[in-house]
């Protein structure tokens, strides 16, 4: 072969391993964006975040929540909330007429909303809940703070109720009056706030109010206990 010959072999030879090495550096640069694009787009819609990307709200919003004195919520129609949940399914909560509801608003990190939940937990497997609706909203969520991701927490505890991701903005929480963790509110069988209170609850104290809600009968909330307050 000649030396012109073997020049021209060897060019070629270099110009196909460029080409290859531009192939897979296309390539990796692909992957990148779509990477980006997905991480971003699971970012907004909550997914995997466990922060809902929107919650929508129909009806009025409740005036905020203050201990002591009448509740100017009481006799008012709750809100409806539409989103979804910590692991990104549709929700909805939306009080129904002859049928009485508890809701509750609970935030991970928030010590007093993780010796609630096993109260509420014990009291439904005794069958307190029986005839009421229960619903739970995840609010306050941070990444960063203790006992998250908030599902794992709910699962752990044998949380069998639906509950929705309420927002980095706090929609759910401030269309309800939130005042402090855990904050919670019931619902008459007319779709309308029977009584609201922040802070935990004994467990005979709950039961009590439960049944009068269930009989239809004028509720005076139980007292508040310890509480987080709302921003933590």
């Amino acid at each position: 072969m000649s030396r012109t010959r073997r020049a021209r072999a060897a060019s070629q030879r270099a110009d196909a391993t460029s080409r290859f090495w531009l192939v897979v550096a296309g390539v990796i640069v692909v992957v990148g964006v779509v990477a980006v694009a997905i991480a971003g787009r699971d970012s907004q819609s909550g997914a995997g975040t466990e922060i809902g990307a929107s919650v929508r709200v129909s009806g009025d919003p409740l005036p905020p929540y203050s201990a002591g004195g009448d509740d100017p919520a009481v006799g008012q129609v709750a809100p409806s909330l539409s989103g979804r949940s910590p692991t990104d399914e549709p929700v909805r909560i939306a009080p129904r007429r002859g049928r009485p509801m508890l809701l509750v608003f609970l935030a991970h990190w928030c010590p007093h909303c993780q010796a609630e939940v096993p109260r509420l937990v014990a009291l439904s497997e005794q069958g307190i809940f029986e005839g009421v609706e229960v619903a739970a909203v995840t609010t306050g969520t941070l990444r960063g703070r203790d006992n998250f991701p908030p599902s794992a927490w709910l699962k752990r505890e044998r949380w069998r109720y639906p509950v929705l991701a309420d927002t980095a903005a706090a929609t759910a929480a401030k269309a309800y009056g939130l005042s402090g963790y855990p904050f919670i509110v019931f619902i008459d069988d007319e779709g309308k706030v029977a009584g609201r209170t922040s802070g935990e609850v004994p467990a005979p104290e709950m039961a009590a109010a439960i049944e009068r809600l269930k009989r239809g009968e004028s509720l005076t909330a139980p007292g508040g206990g310890p509480s987080s307050p709302a921003g933590g």
